[in-house]
Parts: C-alpha cells; structure tokens; sequence
C-alpha cells in the first residue's frame, strides 16, 4: 500500500482528468470506482483500483485513507460526496480534500467542512470563470491580467457563498 498517496473517488469525466494529471508527474494514488467495467479498465492501465461504493467503509478503508495525502471527490452526488468526506476524516482527520459540487448551499457546508484543508469546486462557477479568462484574453487582456482577474472574483464568489 501507498503512503502519502492521493485517494480518487469516481473516474468519469471529471475523475479520469485529475487521474490522467496525477499519473503524468507519477504522483501515488489508489481510485475508487464503483462501475465495475470502469475498475477494471484502469487496473488494465497499471493504476491501482478498488471496485466498490467509497461510502460503504469497507470499500473506502481499502484505499488505506489514513495513511493517505488528500482526497479528491470527483462524484457528482453531493450526500455521495459528504459521506466519502465523512469516512476520510474519521480515518485521517485533518486529511486534505478537493470536492466537486453543483450549487452554492452544497459548496458552503463543504467549505465549513473542510475548512481551510482543502479545495472545493463547484462546476458552474469554474466554467464562467474559465469562459471569461478565454473571452479576457481573445479580446486583447494580458494572461496575467485576465488570471488575476478570476482569481479575484473566484475569491469574492466564496465569500458570498461563506457570508462575508
């Protein structure tokens, strides 16, 4: 078993993407997919996988959480997400986390969940500002300019959501 490894839960869209960017500076992990088919694919490729539901604390606890870095929850079902977050703070608390969500009151009780030991990301919100960091420079604003940009409406867009 991998120490200090990064844990991925689901491999779809979203999941096979930071698989592909872990796995390109050799970075450990152990994914956790719950389509047979899809685990079976990556074991294929050489990555380590456990087939199972990660909110069923057998499958979870076969990806050794508490000896592992970070979490990445890339499910798209958000008492999905909550659950899995549960079980990597039971078995590591202060175990870092990045977790995908879709609406701002789900990104608020993440954020107060893993407060400051991780990253939440909701969908929508990195589509507009990665539409508008395109849009930025297609219309003749500096790279860095447009960054610094989304950077800080990205910032002002979690404090709304966190009530500040």
């Amino acid at each position: 078993m991998p120490e200090q490894h990064a844990i991925v839960v689901g491999s779809g869209r979203v999941g096979s993407l930071v698989i592909a960017a872990l796995r390109r500076h050799h970075l450990p992990l152990i994914v956790v997919e719950e389509d047979r088919a899809g685990a079976e694919r990556l074991v294929a490729q050489g990555i380590p996988a456990i087939w199972g539901d990660a909110t069923r604390e057998e499958v979870f606890h076969a990806a050794a959480p508490e000896r592992a870095r970070l979490v990445i929850v890339a499910l798209p079902d958000a008492p999905q997400a909550r659950e899995v977050l549960r079980l990597a703070r039971a078995a590591r608390p202060g175990i870092q986390a990045v977790v995908r969500t879709h609406t701002d009151e789900e990104a608020t009780w993440l954020e107060q969940e893993i407060a400051g030991t991780g990253l939440v990301l909701m969908g929508e919100r990195e589509t507009a500002l990665g539409m508008a960091d395109y849009a930025m420079q297609a219309l003749g604003v500096a790279a860095s300019t447009a960054q610094a940009t989304v950077d800080v409406l990205r910032r002002r867009a979690m404090e709304d959501i966190a009530g500040g």
